[in-house]
């Protein structure tokens, strides 16, 4: 049986191009009757070439980041924005509606928030360090005194 399966991974070879890094090998099939069932065991080899199989994972990691890549760059997602307007916030992308929460996206046209919402959170992190930098605290009175006003 390993004869057969040896010449169809050499046909697969001289169709596709591409021979396996790893060949799996049919060994002997044993048949034992236990009373009225069959029992059958059959043993496997394998056999791996370690610099292909890394070659071709290497090719395979290669081949998922190009589709990868240049499926993002298809499908880019428009920056947006949501605009707050009577308790419910909106798409400045679509116009649509996303209740009172502010997501990462749109789920209606898909508009990429992040940026929008990165920039809310370093301006509010912005206004509390400039807080924190107004007020200092003095060692000596361990009191709270405003800058300027010491």
């Amino acid at each position: 049986m390993s004869d057969d399966f040896n010449w169809s991974a050499r046909i697969e070879a001289d169709i596709v191009g591409y021979q396996s890094p790893i060949d799996v090998i049919m060994g002997d099939l044993q048949m034992k009757m236990d009373g009225e069932c069959l029992k059958a065991v059959q043993s496997y080899g394998f056999n791996v070439n370690k610099d292909e199989l890394a070659k071709a994972l290497k090719f395979d990691r290669d081949q998922y980041h190009k589709g990868f890549n240049d499926a993002k760059a298809m499908f880019k997602r428009p920056d947006g924005s949501w605009k707050s307007e009577g308790g419910f916030v909106f798409c400045d992308q679509c116009g649509a509606s996303h209740g009172v929460h502010e997501t990462d996206f749109c789920p209606h046209c898909g508009a990429d928030m992040r940026k929008y919402i990165l920039g809310k959170l370093e301006a509010e992190e912005a206004r509390r360090e400039a807080y924190r930098e107004a007020m200092r605290l003095d060692d000596n009175e361990d009191t709270l005194k405003w800058r300027g006003h010491a």
